[in-house]
Parts: C-alpha cells; structure tokens; sequence
C-alpha cells in the first residue's frame, strides 16, 4: 500500500517509519497541527527522486490564442478632477480613463490619496465605468475642478 505524503494532507495517526526516518535526519517533525509539513513533502520528494530517477514531464507551451495581451488597447485620454467641501469634508476623486484601463485617485485635499487602476475587457466597458462612476459622484455633490488639472499638466513638462 502505497501512502500519499502531501502537503497539507489531515494525519491524525501514529508517525509511519518513513516520518520517524524523516525527523532522525532533519530533526523537524512531518506533522504541525494535524497537517503534513510541506518540508516532509519536499524531503519525500528528492528521497524518492535520488532512488528511483524520477523525471518531469515536459511542459506543453500555451498555444498563441491563450496568451492574453497585457498592453492596454489604444484609445483618447478622459479626465476629470472632483472636489467636495461641505461641512467638515474636503475630498477630492480624480478619474481618468486611456483606452480600456480606468485611473483613480481619491483622498482627503492636501493628501497624495489612494490610488486605483481598473482593466477592462474592451474600451466601451471602461467608457462605461468611468461615466457611471463619473455621474455618481457629481450626483453625490462633487464640483469639477480645473485648476488642479493645469497644474498638474504643468508639473508634468518640468
């Protein structure tokens, strides 16, 4: 009977002389919390590969229609700065969206804010998304801000 030794493997039983062999050699247990060690595991593994050359089977590469691209499609830069100051609030929320990835930045004013990047399928997604969350905001009591953008452009060519 051959016994399964994996990683994370429930052993609830007494230690089999292969795990009594394991922690003579290594002074480590084979088991922590009712689980077997992935150290067990890896000993196992080069014990048995040194007796019996045990050889991998050579990975099959990803045929090309798999292999998604990960550069962004091309498309127009949108966007937008918001600002709210009402009561003690003063938040802003920056989105901007270039082809199907959409940008956002939020955060107290003065604070460098949180960063967000989104990647979406096709640019009419991304599109959608950045005008919902656009709407809402504005829904919400957020103003357009202008300045900030200029001042940022020109922050850019220096």
């Amino acid at each position: 009977m051959d016994i399964k030794y994996k990683k994370g493997t429930p052993w609830n039983r007494a230690l089999t002389p292969t795990m009594v062999k394991f922690r003579e050699e290594t002074g480590k247990n084979p088991v922590y919390r009712g689980k077997i060690t992935g150290g067990f595991e890896y000993w196992m593994y080069w014990r048995k590969g040194a007796s019996q050359k045990v050889t991998l089977k050579p990975q099959k590469p990803k045929p090309k229609a798999e292999v998604k691209k990960i550069f962004p499609k091309k498309g127009r830069t949108e966007s937008e700065y918001l600002e709210f100051i009402g009561g003690t609030s003063r938040k802003f929320y920056e989105i901007q969206r270039t082809g199907n990835i959409v940008h956002i930045r939020y955060g107290r004013i003065g604070s460098p804010g949180t960063p967000k990047q989104m990647t979406f399928n096709s640019i009419e997604e991304a599109k959608r998304k950045y005008d919902k969350t656009l709407n809402s905001k504005l829904a919400k009591g957020y103003k357009r801000s202008k300045e900030h953008l200029i001042t940022e452009a020109s922050k850019k060519k220096h």
